[in-house]
């Protein structure tokens, strides 16, 4: 092929006219986009409005898409045909002549293959055109019309006669409309895969000529010309002649120039040889070569059986074998064309296994074919090819574009026996070859493993080598190559953005600005959860030091009087030099002596030198010790410390006590209030006991408790070595004195408590490391560690303590710490402590390996940090008043929240963030967890953050006993941090509407807008999109709602993504497939029973239904698709044929119990259509013990499909039980459809609806009943009722509608006093009336049944679609159980209509409306208790007219534990999605997402170029596989 006939071909387009946006895909209007676009070369049947595709091509449009089990007939739908379209206008001598030899070629082919074909096809012209327009008057009519025209095609069954020749009398070359009439000829005789032969000494008008190159391409339509020359009258120039000929070679034909007298044997011979190409032709070899001067070598495969001659034709100037090919293929003379550019030689019985070829320049072709004889051979044998962009497509395009990789899929039909595809093999590459695969089912059974490309300029073929039965040959096919567009689109991108919902756990809290202008922006949106709050003036200082004049915490040093004197001196010194040199302003300092006789109050002061001198007077004196018996009054002094009212700050006070005896294990431990206070105010205690002491105790007594306040107050208990070494100092002393270094002067950034049945290689959790005040990369940080103590001897150490502390997400390396290996170790001791840098600013992930050591201790970790920041935090009550109290107990019901004062001038980011772990280090999933507080330098003067409803246990399984309640809150703002820790006891318990729980165990409120939770409901839901900000000036949270969300509680929604596709909101059935179940015992018997019901009989028009199908499956579960098409008429004609076995395979297999498996026929079904339109599924069988099925692999099946399945289970005689039957009806109603089971008695439609009038026996009676199915599919129908379980009376309101019962029958009807002409009943079980209007229908017994009521063009006609988040508006999700709530449904309803709560349904579903939405209202519940468990499930939703008037509608589905995602997607099982890779969309990532310059298929999951030669286009679908 030279660049000139690729040009020409790379105009071929795949889509005429772009399809409208509202309007389906390849669908345009007006009116209401009833006009169908078909692509790849098919047209439409205008009366039918149906696609002519091409053999293969299975999409309603012609278009790709995915395999799928094709007809029967389907390749073989165009039957053979011998066509001839003969240009009857000749010249007065080479004209007349030529024709008259053709004439006898055509006489002698028919006599050679009497009966050879199915149909004759022959277009003619008749008349002449007269002189040259110009030199006729302007009223002549042949100025108006050429005066010759071109008859309609006559199409007989057997052979035509050519007609005589027209002499025209005319001597110019002129053109006639060759393309116009060619194309019509295709269209009016319906031809497919066959050879047209042109006779004609006129060029072709240039008018559809691109047209008719498609459509010749496409339907597999090889174009021959038998070109009369005549130089003398009729003068074409052979420049106008070459585009002629270029088309012919485009579509595989022959161009033959004749010229002859009358008879002329050699012509009649020549063109008798290329009427062959008309009749079974089976092309062993096609080859062609760009330079023919030198000898090519051409592969000859000849079939084992021959009979009758193979045709070598060679094309190229002079083209000719070599002298050894001439032998050894046993070639005759050749037959030449007039103007030796091709040449025909025949071989009755060639040996050769190649030729040679040569040509006198240029480039040549050599075609090796034969005959195909259906008794002793060549076998006949029809190919068909196909190139797809991937393996899973069944049928693409009839053509590859230039350098773009595809794989050639290939259909081998055979009239022999079953054939196989053995190998493919390139003629343009001999290294390329492949063994194919085959796809069942397919319409091209056969693909390629690799793909290929072409070169537009030349013409490339494959070798096929395939075996029938045991004889194998070599056949050939041509590839069609286009070159790509002359000026390549940009692919553009269009990237597919796919919902993956994530548990938020971070709130953000934003305080308005109450100044006019500007206001505050949240930096992130989330859900609310726990309070702070902090004071900050606006004023801010580059400094490290900050200025305050508040009063302070309280420092308190309790010690024993009968504690030792020494060490007590050196402590007394260690705390008085600390105080002394780092002294806030108002500090108060306080002292008590403690296990005293007569007990002594605390001493307060507010000056250092007060404070030290106190400590030299109230020096340790045993003789004024309590008796020795007694216990430790230690707990006595912290329960004096919290209730004294001298006017002392708890908040955030430390105290250390130096302790020389235990208490009493009799003695009462402190009650929860008073650990509330110590805290929930941040009050650190630190007892410590020297090793003397501690052994030196009698029984009876522990320190226990110790541990216990240690624990929950984030302090130490600390055993040491009081013994004084070189340094005069002592480890006890040193333990003090960091204790005065941390808990004294510097911040609490991190506590953790470890019980010791945690693991052993553990994740602790987080923690935030602040900014440092001097701009340094580091802060330097302190670790302090400490064993639980034992009583009974000195601590033993762990078997390992080694902590980790590694960046989260990119940072820093990695810190490792090997306590045990410390150079700074307390001898004898249970404390650990050492310092360290960490970059500032990032977040750490701590990670623990800890194995204890034979005191199964539990571990304490504290870590401190410089923060010299004047601060107020406590906790607040929150609710709906304007006064907001501090509380000193925090319960489950009120929750924490935390309200924060700052001086924090020094800061340059006020902004906040506050995360809360629980006793493991866990970030609760509930909300609030993880916070942010954006700072207003104008309306904010303190912190406040939002309540975080806390669970008072967590988790006691590794938790330290009795600090199992305790929370730690950690504040970071800039270069502050501080841990404030919080206990959370158990509240009263939630209110009525409240008790119900999301999966991420948050309180939510039932009720309408604004909604509510916590467990009083005292905070707003702000519907996860918008987070809870606080109002300093109304003291109130309300939701800052994110730009696409408005509403109290940010519920509604405007949707960014509006769903265009037409389809979504459409109501209309778009396929209708029937699936007979046959077996022996009642052969094709049920096939006629299932046309009455099913056949469409008195339809004659169904304008939306898009696609039938019929199909059967026998016995033993095989198969058979009977019909797959657009075309209503063939549908009825191949279901009434009363040749059963041209309709379906024969069914010998014996009917056995559960051999029909719905989930099987339903996968079955739905494989031709796609998961975007909505259809009816019909199965029929008589044999009702056949049908089985497990529901969930049903649901799984059938989730992100429309179609709704109706199960007709009929048996002879009287019903029989169904096993599995209540699994049968729920599979069936988790699609929309219905069991209906029933018998045949007397006539078939006694017990089931027909169209047709029948006998009532019991009455007489002769009546018309109408027919479901066919009535249901011309409808946009909805569902009134439905119910598995109804009882007692339900209404609907509506217009005409079907009723359907199971488990309830004819004493229903009677019941209910409904007219029996207008309903079908079988016994007790089943039920079936037409009704009109409104109704209130009453249960006939006690007994549930099964009901649905289906509305007939419904004036709402409600779609409903299952979404992931409130602001989807394209389905991205199916129902599952292990969503984090109940399924969310979006509604499309008209617009004076708005979706309102269900009478009786307590608020458990909230509905919300949505802008900008083609789904325009929500009907959804929070509550994970509230979820749908696996299996059927039904939504109902309730409508309001502007009226008032309610209407209900409900919506079925099904329930599975996780969603089937594919092309790669991956499950989100919280939100029932998937995660979809780019270029896919939809609940299980088979919709596809397409570039701009494509579309996709009508059932969209596969995207279609605009153009076939689109090259930029064609790349980036090949490539996303």
């Amino acid at each position: 092929m030279n660049l000139k006939i690729a040009l020409l071909i790379g105009a071929l387009s795949l889509v005429t006219a772009q399809f409208s946006g509202s309007c389906p895909s390849f669908f345009s209007g007006p009116p209401a986009c009833a006009t169908r676009q078909c692509l790849n070369g098919g047209y439409l049947d205008a009366a039918k409005k149906t696609c002519i595709c091409p053999s293969g091509y299975l999409g309603i449009h012609c278009e790709a898409v995915k395999t799928s089990m094709p007809p029967d007939s389907h390749f073989k739908a165009g039957g053979t045909s011998f066509n001839i379209m003969n240009v009857n206008l000749y010249t007065q001598y080479w004209g007349v002549q030529t024709y008259e030899n053709i004439r006898t070629s055509v006489s002698n082919h028919f006599a050679a293959f009497p009966s050879g074909y199915d149909k004759y096809n022959l277009v003619e012209t008749t008349g002449k055109p007269g002189l040259d327009a110009s030199d006729l008057p302007d009223n002549s009519t042949c100025k108006q019309q050429l005066c010759y025209s071109f008859q309609k095609v006559n199409s007989t069954n057997s052979p035509f006669l050519l007609s005589n020749a027209t002499d025209t009398g005319l001597y110019w070359c002129y053109s006639v409309p060759i393309y116009e009439n060619l194309v019509k000829m295709i269209r009016d005789a319906n031809l497919k895969d066959t050879v047209i032969t042109i006779l004609t000494q006129h060029l072709p008008e240039s008018d559809m000529q691109y047209q008719a190159r498609e459509i010749a391409v496409a339907f597999g339509i090889r174009i021959n010309v038998l070109w009369t020359i005549d130089n003398t009258f009729n003068n074409c120039d052979d420049s106008l002649v070459k585009d002629f000929k270029a088309f012919v070679d485009v579509t595989g034909g022959l161009f033959v120039q004749l010229q002859s007298e009358t008879p002329d044997q050699l012509t009649i011979d020549l063109v008798s040889q290329v009427l062959l190409t008309h009749y079974k032709p089976q092309y062993v070899s096609i080859q062609s070569f760009k330079d023919c001067s030198t000898a090519q070598s051409v592969p000859v495969v000849i079939d084992p059986q021959v009979n009758g001659p193979y045709n070598f034709v060679f094309l190229g100037s002079n083209a000719s074998p070599d002298v050894d090919s001439f032998r050894n293929c046993l070639l005759r003379p050749p037959l030449r064309s007039f103007d030796k550019n091709l040449a025909i030689f025949q071989s009755p019985d060639p040996m050769c296994s190649n030729l040679t070829i040569t040509s006198g320049s240029g480039p040549c072709t050599a075609i090796v074919f034969t005959n195909a004889n259906t008794t002793t051979g060549p076998l006949d044998l029809a190919i068909y090819i196909t190139y797809v962009e991937d393996p899973s497509i069944d049928a693409s395009r009839y053509a590859i574009v230039e350098g773009v990789p595809f794989y050639p899929a290939i259909h081998v039909e055979s009239n022999s026996g079953a054939s196989t595809l053995n190998s493919i093999s390139a003629s343009f590459d001999p290294s390329w070859t492949n063994v194919p695969t085959k796809r069942d089912p397919a319409a091209f059974e056969w693909i390629s493993s690799k793909t290929i490309t072409c070169d537009a300029s030349q013409t490339y073929s494959l070798y096929l080598s395939i075996t029938v039965d045991t004889i194998t040959v070599q056949r050939s096919v041509r590839v069609a190559c286009v070159p790509p567009q002359s000026s390549t689109i940009a692919p553009g991108s269009s990237t597919l953005v796919t919902s993956t919902p994530t548990d938020i756990k971070t709130s953000t809290v934003t305080v308005p600005n109450t100044s006019s202008g500007s206001s505050g922006s949240p930096t992130s949106t989330v859900p609310p959860g726990t309070f702070i709050r902090f004071l900050i003036p606006t004023q801010i200082k580059i400094s490290a030091q900050c200025s305050y004049n508040k009063t302070y915490a309280t420092f308190l040093f309790a010690y024993a009087t009968d504690f030792d004197t020494t060490t007590y001196g050196l402590v007394k010194t260690t705390i008085g030099n600390m105080v002394t040199n780092y002294f806030p302003n108002k500090q108060i300092l306080a002292n008590k002596l403690i296990d005293m006789a007569t007990p002594q109050d605390i001493k307060y002061t507010n000056l250092t030198l007060n404070f030290t001198t106190n400590l030299d007077g109230d020096q340790p004196n045993a003789t004024n010790a309590a008796s020795p018996i007694a216990g430790s009054d230690a707990l006595d002094a912290i329960r004096k410390f919290l209730t004294d009212t001298s006017p002392h700050r708890l908040e955030g006070s430390t105290i250390i006590i130096l302790v020389n005896r235990l208490p009493k294990t009799s003695d009462s431990d402190l009650s929860d209030k008073e650990y509330d206070q110590l805290t929930n105010l941040n009050i650190r205690v630190f007892p410590i006991i020297t090793l003397n002491s501690l052994v030196e105790n009698l029984t009876g007594r522990s320190g226990a408790v110790f541990n216990r306040i240690a624990a929950q107050t984030n302090g130490h208990y600390v055993v040491a070595n009081d013994t004084i070494g070189r340094d005069v100092n002592s480890d006890f002393n040193k333990i003090v004195a960091n204790f005065m270094q941390t808990s004294y002067t510097q911040n609490l950034i991190f506590t953790r408590n470890i019980g010791v049945a945690r693991a052993a290689n553990t994740n602790l959790g987080t923690v935030r490391i602040p900014k440092s005040p001097s701009g340094a990369q580091n802060i330097n940080v302190t670790i302090t560690v400490s064993l639980s103590a034992v009583d009974s001897h000195q601590p033993q150490p762990p078997n390992r303590l080694f902590l980790g502390i590694k960046p989260n997400g990119p940072g820093t390396e990695t810190k490792s710490i090997d306590f045990l290996s410390l150079d700074i170790e307390f001898a004898n001791s249970n404390y650990y402590k050492t310092t360290l840098p960490l970059a500032a600013g990032i977040d750490r992930d701590l990670f623990l390996q800890y194995l204890p050591g034979v005191d199964q201790n539990d571990l304490l970790i504290r870590m401190w940090a410089e923060g010299d920041t004047y601060r107020e935090a406590a906790y607040i009550k929150y609710d709906e008043s304007a006064v907001l109290p501090n509380i000193s107990m925090i319960d489950e019901n009120v929750g924490a929240a935390l309200r924060l004062t700052l001086e924090n001038q020094c800061s340059s980011d006020k902004s906040a963030r506050l995360l809360i772990t629980d006793c493991n280090g866990d970030v609760s999933a509930k909300y609030d967890s993880d916070q942010k507080f954006n700072w207003n330098d104008t309306s904010s003067t303190f912190y406040q953050f939002i309540p975080f409803f806390c669970s008072s246990q967590p988790t006691t399984a590794t938790c330290i006993s009795g600090a199992d309640s305790k929370y730690d809150a950690q504040f970071v703002s800039d270069t502050f941090s501080i841990t404030q820790s919080f206990q959370c006891r158990p509240g009263d318990g939630p209110t009525d509407d409240c008790k119900n729980k999301d999966a991420n165990g948050n309180n939510q409120c039932s009720g309408s807008a604004p909604f509510k939770r916590g467990p009083t409901g005292s905070v707003y839901d702000c519907s996860n999109h918008g987070y809870l900000r606080y109002n300093e000036s109304t003291s109130k949270f309300r939701c800052k709602c994110e730009d696409n969300s408005s509403g109290d509680s940010c519920e509604v929604v405007t949707c960014n993504n509006k769903n265009n596709d037409p389809l979504a909101t459409d109501n209309y059935y778009h396929t209708y497939t029937v699936v007979v179940g046959l077996e022996n015992a009642n052969g094709f018997l049920v096939l006629d029973d299932a046309q009455v019901l099913f056949g469409l009989n008195n339809v004659s028009s169904l304008s939306s239904v898009w696609k039938y199908q019929l199909l059967t499956i026998c016995a033993d579960g095989i198969f058979d698709m009977v019909y797959s098409g657009s075309d209503l008429d063939k549908f009825k004609t191949i279901f009434t044929d009363p040749n059963y076995l041209t309709v379906a395979r024969t069914c010998n297999a014996s009917p056995t119990n559960g051999s029909h498996d719905l989930t099987t026929i339903y996968k079955e079904a739905v494989k031709g259509i796609g998961r975007n339109v909505k259809g009816i599924i019909v199965y029929y069988s008589e044999v009702s013990s056949m049908i089985n099925v497990t529901l969930d692999g049903f649901i799984l099946a059938s989730q992100p499909y429309q179609q709704q399945m109706f199960v007709y289970a009929v048996t002879e005689t009287s019903i029989v039980p169904l096993n599995n039957a209540d699994s049968i009806s729920q599979a069936a109603m988790s699609t929309g459809g219905f069991l209906i089971q029933s018998y045949i008695a007397d006539t078939l439609t006694e017990h089931l609806d027909s169209n047709v009038s029948t006998l009532i026996s019991n009455s007489n009676k002769q009546m018309s009943v109408f027919q479901f199915i066919p009535t249901l599919l011309t409808s946009s129908s909805s569902i009134a009722w439905y119910s598995t379980e109804q009882t007692g009376t339900f209404s609907y309101t509506g217009s005409n509608a079907y009723l359907l019962t199971w488990h309830a029958g004819s004493y229903f009807v009677l019941y209910n006093e409904l007219q029996r002409n207008n309903c079908t009943t079988a016994d007790a079980t089943y039920a079936s009336c037409k009704l009109s209007g409104s109704q209130t229908l009453k249960g006939a017994s006690s007994d549930p049944f099964y009901v649905a009521v289906y509305l007939l063009d419904d004036v709402l006609s409600p779609k409903s679609q299952i979404i992931s988040t409130l602001s989807q508006d394209a389905s991205d999700a199916v129902s599952t159980s292990t969503s984090n709530s109940r399924t969310m449904l979006t509604i499309n309803v008209p617009s004076t209509y708005s979706v309102v709560a269900n009478q009786g349904d307590n608020g458990i579903t909230r509905n919300a409306q949505r802008n900008n939405c083609a789904f325009d209202w929500t009907a959804y519940s929070v509550f994970s208790d509230q979820k749908y468990t696996n299996g059927l499930n039904i939504a109902k939703v309730t409508i309001q007219e502007s009226t008032g008037t309610l209407y209900t509608r409900f919506f079925p589905f099904g329930t599975s534990t996780s969603p089937v995602c594919n092309n790669g997607g991956t499950p989100i099982p919280t939100t029932g999605s998937c995660a979809c890779p780019s270029g896919f969309q939809g609940p299980d990532c088979s919709l596809v997402n397409c570039l701009e310059q494509s579309t996709s298929n009508a059932w969209s999951d596969v995207c279609v170029c605009a153009e076939i030669d689109d090259v930029a286009c064609a790349s980036k679908y090949t490539s996303m596989f």
